[in-house]
This record gives structure tokens, sequence and C-alpha cells, in this order.
């Protein structure tokens, strides 16, 4: 009896690469694209809402994507050729200015009408920048994920867990603590908390 291959999850090919199924399809890979794609429309859409809107919405995502994110784990490539980046520099751009408009600190120090709970503190970052930062990583991991060809797939889990723990992990981290200072903020001590 020849018992080679007595997991069905993973497929023997010709370069004696074993693929791991229970890696690429795992729970939390499958929630992390879920997520993914649901943060990639609603930025897309960003001009629909008002800000107040859109910093609930981050607020409330923004852990999710966080936290799956840590959990996805190290996987072996089999082709490196199939790595790909999708988002061009002029829908970064196009993405950049969108949230530009609204998270301007200039423009909303100018608001008089505002309410107090509606201005949020001048951040010590581009918002701008780290919500199209994260919007770009997440996007080129959805689609390339998206091709189904396994080494396009694996390419993707390895590219989006190297991006959180390099990249858009602390950026989430950031914008968290500002979102919340936004929503927050009059019940919160200014000293206690730089951005």
């Amino acid at each position: 009896m020849n018992n080679e291959n007595l997991n069905p999850h993973i497929e023997h090919q010709e370069s004696d690469y074993l693929v791991d199924y229970d890696a690429v399809e795992s729970k939390h890979v499958l929630e992390l694209i879920a997520i993914s794609k649901e943060y990639i429309q609603f930025i897309s859409d960003v001009e629909k809402y008002d800000k107040r809107i859109i910093i609930n919405y981050l607020q409330k995502i923004f852990p999710l994507i966080y936290l799956k994110s840590s959990l996805i784990t190290n996987i072996r490539i089999s082709d490196d050729s199939a790595d790909e980046r999708f988002v061009t520099e002029e829908e970064y751009e196009s993405i950049y200015f969108s949230l530009k408009d609204i998270f301007n600190p200039a423009e909303e120090l100018m608001d008089t009408e505002k309410t107090v709970e509606d201005k949020c503190p001048e951040a010590e970052f581009d918002v701008a920048e780290y919500l199209s930062d994260i919007y770009q990583d997440l996007s080129d991991f959805y689609l390339l994920y998206s091709k189904e060809l396994i080494s396009s797939q694996e390419c993707s889990i390895r590219n989006i867990k190297l991006w959180f723990e390099e990249r858009y992990g602390f950026k989430i981290l950031k914008l968290l603590s500002f979102f919340h200072s936004c929503l927050y903020g009059e019940n919160l001590d200014d000293e206690e908390y730089n951005y």
C-alpha cells in the first residue's frame, strides 16, 4: 500500500513541493480576505460618507483587521514569480486625495460651526497617507489571493503577514488611538495622548 499522501489537503507537485491547503485556505486567511474586501470597498466609496460615519466605521473594522492579520501563520512559497502588485500610483493618489479632503486638519480647525465632539485633534502623522497605505496593502493582498492560483495565494499570504508586521499593523494602532480621541476626546487628558 502506498501511503505517500494520506492527507487530502496536501497535494504532491512536480518539484516535490507540498502545498499546504490548510494554510492557504485557513479560517484566518479567509476571514481577513472578507474583512479586506469590506475595507477596500468602503475606502473606494469614502466620498459618499460624512466624517463621523467614516471614523465610526474605521474604529470598528480596524480591530478586526489587526486581529485577523496577527493570526496569519508563516507559509512556504512554491513560486516567487507569482508575486504581483495591483494598486497603481494613480489609484493610490486618487484614494489619498479623497481621504486628504476629509482629514484635512487646517480646514477642520477653521470650521467653527462643528461641535467639539466632531473635531479631531491634529495628528502628528498624515491620516490620509496611513489609510491609503493600508488600502494599498489590503488591496494587493486581496487581488493577488483572488487569482485562485496556489502560488499567487501563497505569495499574498506571505506578503500580508510581512506587511502587517512591518507596516500597517503599527499604522492601525496609531489610527485607532487617533479615532478614539476624535470620538471621545472631550473626556481625555490631552497630555496623556500624544500622536
